[in-house]
């Protein structure tokens, strides 16, 4: 029983160390590529995998729930003080929207479907948000948190909102497959002037969206590479334990004992005969 288990525990630590062993590599991987990849000029752009910098222009822009701001990306959350005190995510979402990206030679549309999005943390706002949320959404938080629609001005003193936006004018870094407005589905929109899409090409394909720097995406992936990879070498760590547990401890026989071969660490053992026995 405890030889099985063992082996469960291995095979469990040693899936989560490939798991994060995987992940640094892939980072390691988008890493170099934003590194090798030198920054193309919208006006000069050609098909193929592609970096460009400029300022979001929306096509048809979308409302944020929380603020109302319109952009063309936003991520919100809504924390509430349960029973016994302890915040919880009770309420949450995202959508995005293609939208331009414009550097000042030219104007390229940006399909944000399926990118890494390397944003900057969350804008707090205050609970005035709540307000805005819609009423299935409000009577749903207040379910979670034991109260009723009565009690909504209680409930603001125990709900924290996040949200962040992107929104007309924001920098924004992109890299991506360039293709021509041509190729895109006939359900997109296609405005009026550009040549040129920015997307993901492939299940396997990179795909890089923020609102940060160049040098800060690669400064936040360096330091979640290096996270990953003290994850990874902790689970190789654990995986060792149990290995010395297996080997020094659960296949050790009693004193006196004799072990059948094949049974290591496993019942039958029989102890030496008695005397006089046949």
């Amino acid at each position: 029983m405890l030889v099985g288990l063992c082996y469960v525990l291995l095979a469990v630590l040693a899936a989560c160390g490939i798991a994060n062993l995987w992940e640094a590599l892939e980072l390691h991987r988008r890493y170099r590529l934003i590194q090798a990849v030198p920054t193309s000029t919208v006006g000069a752009i050609q098909e193929g995998l592609r970096e460009v910098k400029g300022r979001i222009l929306p096509v048809a822009p979308i409302k944020a729930p929380l603020s109302g701001r319109p952009c063309v990306y936003y991520q919100f959350r809504v924390d509430a003080q349960l029973a016994g005190g302890k915040w919880r995510t009770v309420h949450s979402g995202r959508e995005g929207v293609p939208f331009l990206l414009d550097d000042g030679t030219g104007r390229i549309l940006i399909c944000p479907e399926g990118a890494a999005l390397e944003i900057d943390e969350e804008k707090l706002l205050s609970s005035d948000g709540f307000e805005r949320l819609p009423a299935e959404a409000k009577a749903e938080i207040l379910n979670r948190m034991g109260l009723s629609s009565a009690d909504e001005r209680e409930a603001r003193e125990r709900i924290r909102c996040g949200e962040l936006t992107l929104a007309t004018g924001d920098m924004m870094y992109a890299l991506g497959q360039v293709t021509k407005i041509g190729d895109l589905p006939e359900t997109m929109a296609r405005p009026e002037g550009v040549k040129f899409a920015l997307r993901r090409s492939g299940l396997l394909a990179e795909f890089v969206l923020s609102n940060r720097s160049e040098r800060a995406v690669l400064d936040v992936i360096a330091e979640r590479r290096t996270q990953v990879l003290v994850y990874a070498a902790m689970w190789a760590a654990a995986v060792l334990v149990v290995l010395v547990i297996r080997l020094f401890v659960v296949s050790v026989p009693e004193e006196g004992s004799t072990v059948v071969p094949g049974f290591e660490g496993e019942t039958p053992v029989f102890g030496p005969p008695k005397a006089g026995g046949s």
